[in-house]
């Protein structure tokens, strides 16, 4: 048994691991025995370490490309709840110049590896924490590519990040841009997102509407208020 695995005992064994918190931590270490059955048999048949010269100190090893962790990544890997099997899936997904605490960060937050690996593959300029946000908030990196594509490259990545999570198309955004220019970004999403186009708030401008603020213009949109009947009904109550 080696000492990672003794370690792991003595901390169940403290109070510091429960049960199952144990046997992940030993499986990831390669022990096919459960918990209680491996410290049963260390208890008894477990021989006494010898004490050992004193020695200076070494720093804490990092991972090795081949997967061998030091205990105490494997205990915060089981406190977050990361399984063994996603550092596997990490692996084969080519993804070995990440530090450790970004695989922590994507498994706390269920990034699938594959998806890390093809947005980087696609946008290589984009930085892991925006990858990470993207795969939070279900956006895809081809979405990513129709925003540049639609050249909307004055856009900041929180601003992207909305549209793609209301599905508000890029070639939607560049359309009303163009045609209504003094419109913000938040106004255009809100726009597609509950479905009124460039040509409704045009025929609110053209039906001398100006008055109206853009929350009366969308509840308007939203309910198929043709911007003339307003007109007619403010004529004949004057």
């Amino acid at each position: 048994m080696s000492q990672e695995s003794m370690q792991v005992l003595k901390m169940l064994a403290d109070g510091k691991l429960t049960v199952e918190q144990a046997n992940q931590l030993l499986s990831a270490l390669g022990e096919d025995q459960p918990a209680a059955s491996v410290a049963s048999e260390a208890q008894y048949s477990a021989p006494v370490p010898a004490p050992t010269p004193a020695q200076n100190p070494t720093p804490t090893p990092a991972p090795s490309p081949a997967g061998h962790y030091t205990i105490d990544q494997i205990i915060q890997m089981s406190n977050h709840g990361v399984e063994p099997e996603f550092l596997q899936q990490v692996r084969e997904a080519g993804l070995t110049d990440l530090s450790f605490d970004e695989v922590i960060q994507m498994g706390t937050h269920g990034v699938d590896p594959a998806f890390v690996a093809q947005a980087h593959a696609a946008l290589p300029d984009l930085e892991f924490d925006q990858i990470i946000r993207m795969g939070t908030h279900g956006v895809e990196p081809e979405f990513l590519q129709q925003v540049r594509d639609a050249g909307l490259s004055d856009l900041d990545f929180d601003e992207i990040i909305r549209m793609g999570t209301h599905g508000v198309e890029a070639e939607f955004v560049a359309k009303v841009r163009a045609a209504m220019p003094d419109l913000t970004t938040d106004e255009i999403v809100r726009m597609g997102t509950h479905g009124v186009d460039a040509e409704f708030l045009q025929q609110v401008r053209d039906a001398g509407l100006t008055d109206l603020s853009f929350d009366e213009v969308i509840q308007m949109g939203m309910h198929g208020v043709d911007p003339a009947f307003v007109r007619r009904v403010r004529e004949l109550a004057v």
